[in-house]
């Protein structure tokens, strides 16, 4: 509304009214921009809520590492440094040296860490995707990684899940 009562104003030949109409109009938009929307943006983040969550289950002596690419903000929302691996070469030997770890894990890296022989993924919990005017971001789980086989982790699941049905 304010762009075109300025157009308006400099067709008419008010040259200067209008450009100052034209900058309020944008410094109005910028300042709503800047105070109420970005601030609500950081809190639907997939990143901050996943990191969150992490925090929350690691506690202070749980170690946290991190597979694949994340966002630099990640390691800013988890409060403290984490080691970063590519491979799952890189994390088995990682895995083999300090034991077991807390993670994040996308989908499709959940799916590639199942596959590895030698290190056992069990999730913990779900961040929800969300979607913002038609932009999907994945989901992303927290996770526990330990040594050993996927197989091994789905059988500790299965027992867990007699003893919990016979109480």
């Amino acid at each position: 509304v304010g762009s075109t009562f300025a157009v308006v104003l400099l067709a008419r030949g008010r040259d200067r009214v209008g450009w100052a109409t034209t900058v309020g109009t944008w410094w109005s938009l910028g300042l709503v921009v800047a105070v109420w929307l970005l601030p609500a943006a950081d809190t639907c983040r997939v990143a901050r809520a996943s990191a969150e969550t992490l925090r929350a289950e690691a506690g202070d002596d749980s170690t946290i590492v991190l597979f694949g690419y994340r966002e630099p903000s990640l390691v800013f929302y988890l409060g403290r440094p984490v080691p970063t691996f590519n491979s799952p070469k890189e994390l088995a030997a990682y895995l083999n040296k300090h034991g077991p770890v807390l993670t994040l894990l996308r989908d499709s890296e959940l799916d590639r860490l199942r596959k590895q022989r030698d290190i056992c993924v069990e999730p913990i919990h779900r961040t929800e995707s969300l979607t913002i005017q038609g932009i999907n971001s994945p989901s992303v789980h927290v996770a526990r990684l330990s040594k050993g086989s996927n197989l091994d982790a789905a059988a500790m699941n299965r027992n867990d899940l007699r003893l919990k049905s016979r109480k």
